[in-house]
């Protein structure tokens, strides 16, 4: 129950990935987008997890704060499910298409979020 009481905005935040990442919506009308729109909602879908997840794993006073396994859990967990969320809309969707600018496009998003993180680590109150 620890875990889901003090991880449950990264439970959720993945969730809304995950969804967002296999579930077909219905279109409803073409919109007008700019070249790789679905680039930066990969960024930016990944920076908020990392984020999201950084900031739990940092307020969890049970969580080892040892900067190796902070970032081996922090950087490692987003990374994977950028890289699986992928690897199955490949495999076993039809409606979607496995890219691999979509992991890039995630990983530079978990990159930045680490960064972000790291930038105002200092203003966080545990």
């Amino acid at each position: 129950m620890h875990f889901i009481s003090k991880y449950w905005k990264t439970i959720l935040v993945t969730i809304v990935i995950l969804v967002l990442s296999f579930v077909k919506f219905p279109i409803l009308e073409p919109t007008p987008k700019f070249t790789h729109t679905d680039k930066i909602i990969h960024f930016g879908m990944y920076a908020g997890l990392t984020i999201v997840l950084m900031l739990d794993y940092h307020r969890d006073e049970k969580s080892d704060k040892s900067n190796q396994k902070f970032l081996l859990t922090c950087l490692s967990f987003p990374l994977l499910i950028g890289l699986f969320t992928e690897i199955l809309q490949g495999a076993l969707i039809y409606y979607r298409d496995g890219d691999i600018y979509d992991v890039i496009s995630n990983s530079f998003g978990v990159l930045a979020g680490w960064g972000v993180f790291a930038l105002f680590k200092k203003n966080i109150k545990t």
